[in-house]
C-alpha cells in the first residue's frame, strides 16, 4: 500500500500542529502579523475525494512502471482541513487553529492558517521545499515561516520535520511492490509525484 488516509492525515497534521506550536509561543501585544495573499482556497468534499481516490487508485494498481500522481491545491487543502478534523476527534478538544489553506507556488508547498488563543488572533505560514533525497525518500526543508517575531528552537523544528517525512516515507516503504521516487516537484499551482512501481 502506498499511502492510507491516516497517515496522509498524519503529515498534514503535523504542519497543523506546527502552526499551533509556533502561535502559543507567539508575544502579545504589537505583534507583527504575516501579510496573507489575495488568493486563498477552499476545501471542499469533492477535492477531499479526488485527494483521496488518487492515492487509492495507486493502491490498487497493477504494478507495471511508471507513475505520475499530481495533486492540486484544493485537494491539499482539503487533506490538511480534514487532519485539522481528524486531530480534533482523536484528542478529544480543538486546535485554535482555522482558515487553513495550502498554496504551491515558487516551488514550495505553503501551508498557511489563523490561530486563534485568546487574547492572541494571528496569522502565519510556513513553506516547505519537497526533493527526493539519495536514499530515494522524500524530504521537506523549511524554508520560510512566519508567525510574528518568534524565538523557535531548531531542534525542534528538526524533529518535525522528521516526524512528516516519516509519515510519508513509511508506507511507501512498506509496500508490497518495489516503489522508485524519482521526483516531486511544484508546477503551475500543483504538486507532481513521479516513480516508477514494479513487482
Amino acid at each position: 500500500m502506498i499511502a492510507s488516509n491516516r497517515t496522509i492525515y498524519i503529515t498534514f497534521a503535523c504542519l497543523i500542529l506546527l502552526t499551533s506550536i509556533l502561535a502559543c509561543n507567539a508575544p502579545g501585544a504589537g505583534m507583527k502579523q504575516v501579510s496573507i495573499p489575495s488568493t486563498t482556497v477552499e476545501s471542499s468534499v469533492e477535492a477531499l475525494d479526488s485527494f483521496n481516490n488518487k492515492w487509492r487508485s495507486l493502491n490498487l494498481a497493477t504494478p507495471d512502471g511508471p507513475f505520475s500522481m499530481t495533486f492540486t491545491e484544493a485537494e491539499l487543502t482539503s487533506a490538511v482541513v480534514q487532519a485539522l478534523d481528524n486531530a480534533e476527534a482523536e484528542q478529544g478538544s480543538s486546535i485554535p487553529v482555522e482558515d487553513v489553506y495550502v498554496l504551491l507556488a515558487d516551488g514550495k508547498i505553503q501551508c498557511y492558517a489563523r490561530a486563534r488563543l485568546d487574547p492572541l488572533d494571528v496569522n502565519g505560514y510556513i513553506a516547505f521545499l519537497p526533493s527526493i533525497g539519495d536514499d530515494g525518500q522524500i524530504h521537506l526543508d523549511i524554508v520560510d515561516f512566519q508567525f510574528g517575531p518568534l524565538q523557535i528552537d531548531d531542534a525542534e523544528l528538526a524533529n518535525l520535520v522528521s516526524t512528516v517525512e516519516y509519515s510519508i516515507n513509511e508506507p511507501i516503504q512498506a509496500s508490497p511492490f518495489t516503489i522508485v521516487l524519482q521526483q516531486i516537484y511544484i508546477q503551475e499551482g500543483e504538486l507532481v509525484i513521479e516513480g516508477s512501481i514494479s513487482p
